[in-house]
């Protein structure tokens, strides 16, 4: 490729000194990885909470996605490391974790031991000084019913999902390589709801993937409309060169990938107000970790993924806090100690 002294896949990352000093390095390919890449911090420069990344690469391969390509078949993170770097960071004063990955629900499925997503959680809940654990995206499917039971008995965890959707037409779900219908992604929100009815849902949507007439649009904002969710996450669809979606025929111009994004969004906005609204209504505690002072207020993201705002003249940053609502602020909420 020319001028290129070293080629680094996303497993090796955290090994790029060693690499450079390694002159018998030589670049092998992501997908041979078997072992998640070990690499720890104690400390997240400007974060009241901590992102722990536990799982790496994807054996789902959707049409539209470059991902399995680039980070290699799904790997997990050992337990006993990810429990030992938890309470390093609590050392240091962290009091949230957000756990992540590619594809958490798959946590555990390529370790020899008996741990998966929820046993790993139930460990987390027995931390002393842990106040909050904080989901990063699951795939609808892989809310197993293992995971649902530790719902229901936790006191930790937020009570904010993230759940990729993608499309709210089956037609373009299987041309998408999706692992779940309209139907079973709407069973898995009601069976949460049914365990946290104050839960809030992050849904990602993909619009203009290629063939999305009209008619499947309006079926994927008519079931979105109809669904009991909080925000969306809107992406735009463009082809990724070497994937399959990429090659098929019917692409959507720009323009109406743009006007079907904006429809979306306003949407997004609405339901996010009403979902607001419920909060106050409720009366329901919020739960947080203080994050800044911002013209007066301390502010943080509660444990229902929505901003809250409140006034103290004592110094709360990286406070626990748990506070009840008092009225729409902002882009959020005003509350008070």
């Amino acid at each position: 490729m020319g001028g290129i002294d070293f080629i680094v896949d996303n497993n090796s990352k955290s090994k790029i000194f060693d690499i450079m000093n390694d002159a018998e390095y030589h670049f092998d390919d992501v997908l041979n990885a078997k072992n998640f890449d070990e690499f720890s911090t104690e400390v997240m420069e400007e974060h009241s909470r901590a992102f722990l990344k536990i799982q790496d690469g994807c054996d789902f391969y959707c049409t539209y996605c470059a991902i399995p390509y680039a980070r290699g078949h799904s790997r997990s993170r050992k337990p006993d490391k990810i429990i030992s770097q938890i309470l390093e960071l609590m050392q240091n004063g962290y009091k949230e974790i957000v756990l992540s990955g590619i594809n958490l629900g798959l946590y555990g499925n390529d370790l020899a031991e008996d741990i998966n997503l929820a046993k790993l959680l139930q460990q987390m809940e027995k931390i002393a000084g842990l106040e909050l654990i904080r989901l990063s995206s699951v795939e609808p499917q892989l809310f197993t019913d293992e995971l649902l039971d530790f719902f229901k008995i936790s006191k930790k965890l937020c009570h904010h999902f993230h759940i990729p959707l993608q499309s709210g037409s089956d037609t373009i779900l299987k041309a998408m390589k999706r692992h779940y219908s309209t139907a079973e992604f709407h069973s898995q929100i009601e069976k949460i709801k049914n365990i946290y009815p104050d839960a809030a849902f992050g849904i990602d949507v993909i619009t203009g993937f290629p063939g999305e007439t009209n008619e499947l649009f309006e079926e994927t904002f008519s079931f979105l409309e109809n669904l009991d969710f909080t925000h969306l996450h809107v992406f735009t669809y463009s082809p990724k060169i070497g994937t399959p979606a990429a090659s098929l025929k019917n692409q959507i111009k720009n323009s109406l990938k743009k006007e079907r994004t904006k429809r979306l969004l306003d949407l997004s906005e609405k339901k996010k107000n009403i979902f607001i609204s419920k909060i106050i209504q409720s009366n329901q505690i919020l739960k947080g970790i203080v994050e800044e002072k911002i013209d007066g207020y301390w502010t943080f993201l509660s444990d229902h993924f929505v901003r809250v705002y409140f006034k103290s003249e004592e110094n709360q940053k990286r406070n626990f806090v748990k506070l009840y609502p008092k009225k729409k602020f902002k882009d959020g909420i005003l509350s008070e100690l």
